[in-house]
């Protein structure tokens, strides 16, 4: 009974563990993402450290006195300022902003391609903590070192136990908890990896990016977007919409780090969504593309699953068999009998 409590808290805890660390890597997961204060514009609303989480919201819910995040294009970082102002463009609605220390307001408008989202909360300093783990040291320390030293402990009880002191010891058994311990590592990568590729998903309709074409018998909106690679590891690319009349010069397609692609997208609804994402290279390009097109934001954790679950499964049959020593268990069985009748 008392292993059997044990094993469940250490369940429960992987279970809060892994959802705390998803909160922190996909936060679109939760509905939201995250973006850190990175100046003191903000202050003193916001400052410098802080992190912020972001609702996805549709851009014409957004009012005049919110705050909220965007990237415009060529920026290396996100912005998350105070909308001061809803302006008529040539190319539609969009926000004039202002940080709240800053003097004057910024000199960009904000499009609806632009917005992250409307801000639902801030946490004070928590910003250098997710740096820190987004990071791959951070990563490594936080999730590579705990799992190497419990490991490494639960291995050294294993084969090196400690010796019998009092009569009570002989009748206990060798420790399971590493055979347990397999599933609830493979159950942590797998909502890692899956949230990491599920947090890269993007919808957009076509109109928010498209121009309209003005030639005769074309489709009404064209648009080439340069798909890059910024990582370190390959990617498959994926694109699709659920409106038939959408059509992409490629639908899927590998990218390698530091590679790019222009990929032409043409349509007749600026309404029509388009749906872009990526996977890692684990299983073949069209398989991936099938299950991306099934569903995208359960696909991440099939991809992540078929690699992972048989390694776990195999180590948890290895990791079983070296934990039962039925020779000891049955000596310690017959040495409990032998007390009972003295």
């Amino acid at each position: 009974m008392k292993k059997t409590i044990n094993v469940l808290g250490n369940f429960v805890l992987a279970i809060c563990f892994l959802l705390l660390l998803a909160a922190f890597l996909s936060p679109a997961l939760f509905g939201f993402t995250f973006n850190t204060i990175l100046s003191g514009s903000m202050k003193p609303a916001l400052g410098i450290g802080e992190v912020i989480g972001l609702e996805k919201v549709e851009f014409k819910e957004v009012e005049v006195g919110d705050v909220i995040g965007f990237k415009l294009e060529g920026m290396d970082t996100p912005v998350s300022h105070r909308v001061i102002e809803i302006v008529e463009t040539e190319e539609g609605i969009g926000f004039l902003t202002k940080g709240d220390a800053n003097e004057e307001p910024d000199s960009w408008v904000v499009r609806p391609e632009n917005l992250a989202g409307r801000m639902m909360f801030h946490i004070p300093y928590l910003g250098y903590l997710a740096k820190f783990v987004k990071s791959k040291v951070g990563f490594a320390l936080l999730v590579g070192l705990p799992a190497v030293i419990i490991v490494a402990l639960e291995i050294k009880n294993l084969f090196w136990p400690k010796s019998f002191r009092r009569r009570p010891k002989l009748m206990e058994k060798p420790s399971q908890f590493p055979a347990y311990l397999s599933p609830i590592i493979g159950l942590v990568l797998i909502g890692v990896l899956g949230g990491m590729m599920v947090g890269n998903i993007q919808e957009k309709t076509l109109g928010s990016f498209a121009r309209e074409s003005e030639e005769v018998g074309q489709p009404l909106y064209v648009s080439e977007r340069n798909m890059q690679n910024k990582g370190k590891l390959p990617l498959v690319i994926f694109l699709f919409s659920e409106d038939k009349t959408v059509s992409f010069s490629e639908a899927y397609f590998k990218l390698s780090p530091g590679m790019q692609k222009e990929v032409k997208i043409a349509g007749d609804s600026e309404e029509a969504v388009i749906k872009t994402g990526w996977l890692f290279p684990l299983l073949p390009k069209e398989t991936l593309y099938r299950l991306f097109i099934w569903n995208s934001r359960f696909a991440p954790f099939v991809v992540a699953s078929v690699w992972i679950f048989p390694l776990t499964l195999i180590t948890f049959i290895v990791l079983k068999r070296l934990s039962s020593k039925p020779k000891l268990a049955q000596r310690a069985k017959l040495m409990k009998r032998r007390f009972s009748y003295e």
